[in-house]
């Protein structure tokens, strides 16, 4: 009993220490000071950005998904891959556009789809994508339903353009 009214005693001398003196911690000038989120690891960085929505970072996990680096502890996930990459694909990335391309050519995480896979090469082949570019010159002649190849474009490119003004 003692012994608690003494702890009792300091506690208030330290709180009226503290409101006399004006010791306090600006928040604010302290957050400025130090970056905002603090990464445990690239993967955490990643997955924070990828759920913010950033291009670049779907694009990475993406990759990581695909074809994780050996000993990582990442298991290949086709399917989340794929739709990491649309993702960013819709936003205009244009590695990811050719990369859902492949995904829909091999049936990776997704139904084969040949029309879909070109319509994707060729939306990143009008974006600078070279590699897709060749694909398409390949696939083009192998496709004989062109009109459809091109209705399919049409509707991705409409859906990207949906998706760049949403932001």
């Amino acid at each position: 009993m003692v012994r608690s009214a003494k702890l009792q005693t300091i506690i208030s001398s330290l709180i009226l220490v503290i409101l006399l003196t004006g010791f306090s911690v600006d928040v604010r000038s302290e957050s400025n000071s130090i970056s905002s989120t603090i990464y445990v690891s690239e993967w955490s960085r990643l997955r924070h950005l990828s759920e913010l929505g950033d291009p670049k970072a779907l694009f990475q996990l993406g990759n990581l998904y695909y074809r994780p680096p050996p000993k990582s502890g990442i298991a290949i996930n086709h399917k989340k891959a794929f739709q990491l990459f649309s993702e960013a694909a819709n936003k205009g990335h244009i590695a990811s556009q050719h990369n859902v391309g492949v995904l829909y050519l091999q049936g990776d995480g997704i139904e084969a789809d040949p029309v879909k896979a070109l319509a994707w090469f060729m939306i990143a082949a009008e974006n600078g994508n070279k590699s897709a570019a060749k694909v398409v010159t390949r696939l083009k002649s192998s496709n004989s339903d062109i009109a459809a190849l091109e209705k399919t474009k049409d509707q991705l490119l409409k859906l990207i353009q949906s998706q760049k003004t949403a932001q």
